[in-house]
């Protein structure tokens, strides 16, 4: 497989907050076995302009770093968000996943809407799921269409998402929604057998555990009170605290974060640093 690792901070890697500059040179650091590129919009631009996708001007850049990502593992390599925190370097689990498989996303568990994350992706040039999935999102976009709102985002995790794009029939809901490329991979399982049983191939780590970190620091800061309860802990039993942490964080090989937080990442990395030695 192709040893290439892209990530994406649209403004450049310079102009991203303080802890995705950091988790950008840890990834660099764990993984020098790998080419670490470092995305922003004027290579976004470059590579979509030979993409043929035919998306609005006026796209939303969450949604054009969907297409930007799968038109670049076409080509075979690895895709990860600026920030998803690696608690272990790649080589230590992703090439043996791909053994299995051409193709490896984190899933959730009996989600047909959501049935992976696409924070990270890895994908063998050659990848039979991200050929046709990419050829699914060509065919889905036009470039009049406009991006749903909130509430209709909502609706759709518990709705029926491929009624409202009209996925398989003659056109399609000009109105996309945030999560499209999930559930374009969704309808897919569902309606390409051959798509379905290479999936049911990809040995995919879980969503739910890459997420526990994230989950933590929202319950501990959902509060005022929440945050005097943390630091008290911190305060009496510093230790337990720490191992309470590094369970949460090692239950994963990455840990999604959400850039809108604050993060302390020189705590997160010195808990793997004692992990892996």
């Amino acid at each position: 497989m192709q040893r290439t690792l892209h990530m994406l901070w649209h403004q450049g890697e310079l102009n991203a907050p303080p802890w995705i500059q950091k988790n950008f040179q840890r990834v660099r650091e764990l993984n020098p076995d790998y080419e670490v590129i470092i995305h922003d919009r004027q290579s976004v631009r470059k590579v979509l302009d030979g993409s043929r996708i035919n998306f609005p001007s006026d796209i939303k850049i969450q949604n054009l770093s969907d297409i930007f990502r799968m038109t670049l593992l076409m080509e075979g390599g690895i895709w990860l968000d600026a920030s998803a925190f690696l608690t272990k370097p790649l080589s230590q689990w992703v090439p043996q996943k791909l053994e299995e498989s051409d193709f490896l996303a984190f899933s959730y568990n009996d989600n047909w809407r959501l049935p992976l994350s696409n924070w990270f992706l890895a994908a063998k040039a050659d990848s039979l799921i991200m050929n046709r999935w990419f050829d699914a999102a060509r065919s889905y976009w036009n470039s009049d269409f406009v991006a749903a709102d909130e509430e209709t985002n909502r609706r759709l995790l518990s709705g029926n998402p491929f009624e409202f794009m009209k996925l398989g029939g003659p056109s399609r809901n000009r109105v996309y929604p945030y999560f499209w490329s999930h559930f374009l991979f969704g309808h897919l399982i569902q309606s390409d057998k051959e798509f379905a049983e290479e999936w049911r191939l990809v040995s995919s780590p879980s969503s739910e555990r890459a997420h526990l970190v994230q989950f933590e620091l929202r319950k501990r800061s959902h509060s005022t009170k929440n945050k005097l309860k943390y630091r008290i802990a911190e305060l009496l039993n510093r230790k337990n605290l720490r191992l309470k942490d590094k369970g949460l964080l090692m239950s994963s090989p990455i840990q999604k974060l959400d850039w809108r937080m604050d993060i302390d990442i020189d705590y997160w990395s010195s808990l793997a640093e004692v992990q892996s030695s």
